[in-house]
């Protein structure tokens, strides 16, 4: 029998680690991947039209796919070794790609300052020993007058969505969420630490008017009324403080 106490697991350099090696062989279950062109689109009015951009916390490079795709120049960055190799590898014919690079590795001049750094479904994996160097990096990466684009869930549950190992007795978010965000509290957090919100948004990037009109018109009439859930996406486009 099992006695293991149960317990809220803490994430540990050491486990973020292990948990994302896991899965980075997942790359098809990645946010980016499945929604990369929905966001371009949803914040492409941002972009200046020569623009450089960069996809920090790029994972398997769905984000860099869309912004490559409409022409921009795109770097792309992330935690994970593998997913930095499988985008370096994914992308290497594109003449407007500007490789992959390692988040630790980007204090020297890696690639040309940007227009606009995403972040895309990664603030609330960020733990509290790493916020400040998360926000002082995309820092380092922007032009003084560029944007960083934050992407979240919209004011999501944690609680609820916790799962148990019966191995361990360890109860965890399944994909690791450390943070919630709603618009008000989202704006609160840039503002601590450097970026000042220009638009903050809630949408669900799942649904477009151009390629189902039918199922936004009924989901954009539901919200009117009140009815239905709140879209589950959140957005802030945000400048950096000088």
């Amino acid at each position: 029998m099992n006695d293991r106490p149960i317990h809220k697991l803490e994430w540990t350099d050491e486990r973020v680690d292990r948990f994302w090696s896991y899965h980075g062989n997942l790359f098809h279950a990645y946010f980016a991947e499945n929604y990369g062109p929905a966001i371009f689109r949803k914040t492409a009015m941002h972009i200046p039209s020569s623009g450089t951009c960069i996809d920090y916390g790029c994972g398997s490079g769905g984000l860099t796919s869309a912004l490559l795709a409409a022409g921009y120049r795109v770097g792309a960055v992330d935690f994970s070794p593998k997913s930095v190799a499988h985008v370096a590898n994914r992308f290497a014919h594109r003449t407007n790609f500007l490789g992959a690079r390692a988040i630790s590795d980007i204090a020297g001049a890696a690639f040309p300052l940007a227009d606009v750094v995403y972040s895309v479904e990664t603030i609330e994996h960020v733990t509290d020993k790493h916020v400040d160097n998360y926000f002082s990096t995309i820092a380092h990466l922007l032009k003084p007058e560029g944007l960083a684009i934050f992407t979240t869930p919209n004011n999501e549950d944690i609680e609820s969505a916790m799962v148990f190992c019966p191995e361990s007795g360890a109860v965890f978010h399944p994909m690791q969420h450390v943070r919630s965000f709603d618009p008000r509290s989202l704006e609160q957090f840039v503002r601590a630490h450097g970026f000042e919100p220009v638009t903050t948004f809630v949408t669900d990037f799942s649904l477009s008017l151009r390629d189902n009109t039918k199922t936004w018109l009924a989901d954009k009439g539901k919200r009117l009324l009140g009815m239905g859930a709140p879209p589950p996406h959140l957005v802030t486009i945000t400048r950096r403080r000088n």
